[in-house]
């Protein structure tokens, strides 16, 4: 099966910095949600640890145009390496929690994919 990986932005006013992913949840979906979804054994929990994924819930909610911008250039000149580049970048921010709005963690994502840093810089 052939994915297609495609831009999205759930996100559109996240500041620079970043947002405390307690406080993001809070603000859009009230303090409820966020108590329930940041609580041991959410269903995103569950559900990642089916499957070998532990979320890291200290990660933050970040800007996501430098990533997005990193997967269509690796779409321009290495296609094979895409599923790799975003495997790395999912395991990087959702289960590291480190931040792929900076330019160090992205170029090391494509390194470990093979892709050349000095390329992607």
């Amino acid at each position: 099966m052939d994915v297609n990986w495609q831009p999205f932005y759930l996100n559109h006013n996240t500041p620079e910095e970043g947002e405390d992913m307690y406080e993001h949840l809070a603000k859009k979906y009230g303090v409820d949600k966020a108590r329930q979804f940041t609580a041991p054994n959410n269903p995103l929990t569950d559900a990642g640890s089916k499957v070998g994924i532990t979320f890291n819930p200290a990660r933050r909610i970040i800007r996501t145009e430098a990533s997005h911008r990193l997967v269509e250039y690796c779409k321009e000149v290495a296609p094979d390496k895409e599923d790799a580049l975003m495997e790395e970048m999912f395991k990087t921010y959702f289960e590291q929690g480190k931040d792929l709005s900076k330019h160090d963690e992205l170029i090391a994502c494509a390194s470990a994919t093979g892709l050349d840093a000095n390329e992607c810089a």
